[in-house]
């Protein structure tokens, strides 16, 4: 079962932080626990959101499992 593999990350898809490329993920997690950490106590401006555009919501398709 192939999809149940470890996938490597995409070298297009790789996280620049502070001036160095993530491509490994013990790296990347690396790189978003600082991230996180650095934001987590910042205040946030909720009005930007009120800057952007309204979208249309779409319903939800049914479905049946089973």
């Amino acid at each position: 079962m192939n999809w149940v593999n470890k996938c490597k990350l995409l070298a297009i898809g790789a996280v620049k932080y502070n001036s160095w490329l993530y491509l490994e993920t013990n790296d990347l997690w690396h790189a978003l626990y600082s991230l996180f950490n650095i934001t987590q106590n910042h205040q946030i401006d909720m009005e930007i959101l009120d800057k952007m555009p309204s979208k249309m919501s779409s319903p939800w398709v049914l479905f049946k499992v089973g």
